[in-house]
């Protein structure tokens, strides 16, 4: 659904901002990231607003995505 979602969008001229991380603990959400990166040793916060700062949890956010 989501593909034709896109499909349709570009076929207006529509440009969209997906989001692919949420706050919702059930699904990972930021903490996640920052929990990985924490533990790992790279991370400089252990606050859930860190992951907007901080490259190392933003790096663990672009390894899954990708």
């Amino acid at each position: 659904a989501l593909d034709r979602v896109i499909a349709e969008a570009r076929h207006h001229g529509i440009r969209l901002i997906l989001c692919l991380v949420n706050n919702l603990h059930a699904y990972g959400g930021k903490a996640q990231y920052v929990q990985w990166a924490w533990e790992e040793g790279s991370a400089s916060s252990r606050s859930n607003d860190s992951f907007f700062s901080d490259s190392s949890i933003r790096h663990h956010f672009k390894n899954y995505v990708k």
